[in-house]
């Protein structure tokens, strides 16, 4: 578990903190400081509630990186209407290169969706107020 803070005391993330509270940003968004995180971070303890986030945005990456696969695969289908052979060709290559990595993301990405799927099984069963700092 890590967090990544951008900025410093007077500008980015640190910033906004000291204004107010915490930066959320999106879920996307790597430098969100999650309170649930900052308390896993603190604390040392991982809980459910911080596997759930986790879960959440590992789910939206792995959506992001298959809707970048969709258009990667959709330009290749186009390449047939590039007149230029070195154009396509390069053009070829670029995009194969792009889809190989877009697959290993993916397959990233689901391993630690499924990983983080069998942590959270693995959790005892608890009440609806279980606090993460037991």
């Amino acid at each position: 578990m890590s967090l990544l803070v951008g900025g410093n005391e007077s500008a980015g993330s640190i910033n906004y903190i000291i204004k107010y509270g915490f930066y959320q940003g999106g879920l996307d968004n790597p430098y969100r400081l999650d309170p649930r995180k900052i308390i896993a971070v603190l604390s040392g303890k991982r809980f459910p509630a911080l596997v759930d986030l986790e879960i959440e945005i590992a789910t939206l990456e792995t959506a992001k990186v298959k809707k970048f696969l969709i258009e990667v695969n959709q330009e290749i289908s186009n390449l047939v209407h590039i007149e230029s052979l070195e154009s396509r060709e390069k053009k070829e290559h670029f995009l194969k290169s792009e889809k190989d990595d877009l697959n290993a993301k993916l397959r990233s990405a689901e391993d630690t969706l499924h990983t983080l799927q069998e942590e959270k099984e693995a959790f005892p069963s608890e009440g609806p107020h279980s606090c993460c700092l037991m």
